[in-house]
């Protein structure tokens, strides 16, 4: 997998909460994040709190790539659930 096919793959899939080859804040909460540091692919999560979780380090960008369209995926999955599951309990506590 190269860059061009995963960006085209979060444009055709409508996927959110990701940082690409951008170095963010340990703040950022919900993010699954892909950068490049010392000749090395690194992707990690951030959980609620902004707390940087499961770091992957990768020497192949392709293998990096191939694991953040996995891992932003099941994000977006997780996301969807929550969503859903307090659109749930709004409705319960009206």
């Amino acid at each position: 997998m190269n860059r061009e096919q995963t960006v085209a793959i979060i444009k055709n899939e409508q996927l959110g909460y990701y940082s690409w080859f951008d170095d963010i804040s340990a703040t950022s909460a919900n993010k699954i994040v892909i950068l490049q540091k010392n000749g090395q692919w690194i992707v990690y999560s951030t959980g609620e709190r902004g707390e940087i979780d499961s770091m992957q380090s990768f020497g192949s960008e392709d293998d990096a790539l191939a694991t953040f369209i996995r891992r932003l995926r099941a994000m977006n999955k997780l996301m969807a659930r929550c969503r859903l599951i307090a659109g749930e309990n709004n409705k319960t506590s009206e």
